[in-house]
């Protein structure tokens, strides 16, 4: 590699169609340099499009059967749910061979809670508990470096949406992302460091809440501000550093909603257990949100008395509480990543699938009436590994996603039309550019976001361990640099689980004098 420093700017939810759409009218003035000055193309995000498991699936090179993420919750063993963590994913690629090696500073990247130890520093990202946290910070002596510039950082976006507050969201989200560019101006001059990451997670809560509202207006003003802080970021870089952009997915306009726990109880498939009145009437107020009458109240309601009503309503929730359920005579039960199936005997499973997919396929628009294009998926098809039976059984998608998924256990109807709500929901079509010395100029084909990892690696001359599923993305590179003119080579390499297994018990088989 020509160059021995790479910038990874991360942006979850950033839409390549939208992108390019707005870079090539003027209104994206950074990224219409790096699509006139670089590679850019389609990221196309995992199935489903979810930053867990999209963001796993980035920092392994490898689909969600072998490094076994999901969701951002898993179910344990006494059915209650517990967020993922660092934990959860092994061989990160930037532990691997020469890469360990080298200097790197990570930003708020999703999956990174508690901090693991590397060389380099580390700010973990969405699901760290609190800045407190001893897992928040790698190494625990960077708090004292940082100092300051660490108490107005936000993790996340605190402020949740409400129907009518458009612009005073969109404030909360400015806010969070200032800060945090603050924070990373900060650390990317402070430390010294060959690889970095960084991640901005505003621009997908803002598209999530206002996708489609004023002409979208609320999310070209996302976009601008993404645009604004890349910029900055580009001229702070040394002329021996690359940059990556990337996106975990994309994003577009949702026409509604879809609760496969209602269709599931209503299949017989979900029995609840002491639900009764308290649940039906919360799936009636949460619904209520969707009624033009309650968002025009809304809309001259005080911000701090809707705050109240909001957080009533969640503390009290059981909604999506796993005690609701009676296991003992449940068969199915579905997440925002597919449905989860409880026998299993293959006979059994078989039978299920056939019933759940005939169902899906037959789910319609309750205005038009009009059947809607569900995809559905086992998933042998999608994945494969020896994690795969932490996924779920049944991967689906109802109309290119734009019936969003909602795994609440609400007494609702399974299929909900949004008519003058404004909403977004995931898409695949993520976003992927390379700008710098060894890179190239153009629109590459479509690439996956499993291809980052095994480039990455090349780029560094890594070999690639054989387990990737991702490619090395070649088109990338100038034809006259040396990432595109060497060879691609990949080895067999042991989990750093196993590693760590096997060096235990060559310490345990030393201790008895066997070795």
């Amino acid at each position: 590699m020509s160059s021995n420093k790479l910038m990874i700017f991360g942006i979850d939810g950033a839409s390549y169609p939208l992108v390019k759409k707005w870079s090539a009218n003027g209104r994206l003035e950074t990224f219409k340099q790096l699509m006139d000055e670089g590679s850019h193309g389609v990221l196309r995000s995992t199935k489903p499009p979810i930053t867990f498991p999209a963001i796993p699936s980035f920092m392994t090179g490898k689909n969600p059967g072998k490094h076994g993420v999901a969701s951002f919750f898993r179910p344990k063993k006494d059915r209650s749910l517990g967020l993922v963590s660092s934990s959860s994913v092994e061989d990160e690629f930037w532990n691997i061979g020469r890469m360990g090696d080298r200097k790197k500073l990570i930003i708020n990247l999703p999956l990174t809670f508690p901090v693991k130890p590397l060389t380099g520093h580390v700010v973990s990202g969405p699901l760290t508990p609190n800045k407190g946290d001893e897992g928040f910070i790698y190494p625990p002596s960077m708090r004292d470096r940082i100092g300051k510039v660490l108490d107005p950082y936000i993790i996340d976006v605190e402020s949740k949406y409400s129907p009518g507050k458009e612009k005073d969201y969109w404030n909360a989200c400015r806010e969070a992302a200032s800060e945090r560019m603050k924070f990373i101006r900060h650390l990317v001059k402070t430390f010294d460091w060959e690889l970095c990451i960084i991640y901005f997670t505003i621009l997908d809560r803002i598209q999530h809440n206002l996708f489609g509202r004023d002409d979208n207006s609320w999310i070209l003003k996302g976009y601008r501000m993404m645009d604004g802080y890349l910029g900055e970021m580009i001229s702070g870089l040394r002329d021996d550093t690359n940059m990556i952009v990337f996106s975990d997915h994309g994003f577009g306009r949702s026409k509604g909603r879809f609760y496969p726990n209602s269709l599931l109880s209503r299949m017989g498939h979900l029995k609840y257990t002491g639900r009764g009145f308290r649940a039906s009437l919360e799936g009636k107020i949460r619904t209520m949100q969707f009624n033009p009458l309650v968002r025009l109240i809304a809309k001259i309601t005080p911000n701090f008395i809707i705050k109240r009503g909001i957080k009533a309503v969640e503390d009290g929730s059981s909604s999506f509480n796993f005690d609701t359920i009676d296991w003992e005579r449940t068969r199915s039960y579905g997440s925002i990543n597919g449905i989860y199936l409880s026998s299993k005997t293959a006979k059994d499973r078989k039978k299920i699938i056939r019933e759940i997919t005939k169902e899906l396929k037959e789910l319609k628009d309750p205005k038009t009436k009009k059947k809607l294009r569900a995809e559905v998926y086992r998933r042998e098809e999608l994945y494969s590994g020896k994690k795969i039976d932490k996924l779920p059984d049944i991967v689906y998608c109802i109309e290119d996603y734009a019936y969003e998924p909602f795994a609440s256990f609400e007494s609702v109807a399974p299929v909900q039309s949004f008519k003058n709500e404004y909403k977004g929901w995931h898409r695949e079509e993520g976003l992927f550019m390379a700008y710098g010395p060894d890179m190239g100029c153009g629109e590459i084909k479509e690439a996956r976001i499993t291809d980052l990892a095994p480039t990455i690696l090349h780029m560094y001359d890594c070999k690639i361990p054989k387990d990737m599923d991702g490619a090395v993305i070649r088109d990338i590179f100038k034809e006259d640099s040396v990432a595109y003119k060497r060879k691609i080579v990949y080895e067999i390499q042991s989990s750093t689980t196993e590693k760590m297994q096997l060096k235990t018990k060559i310490k345990e088989l030393m201790k008895l004098g066997a070795i």
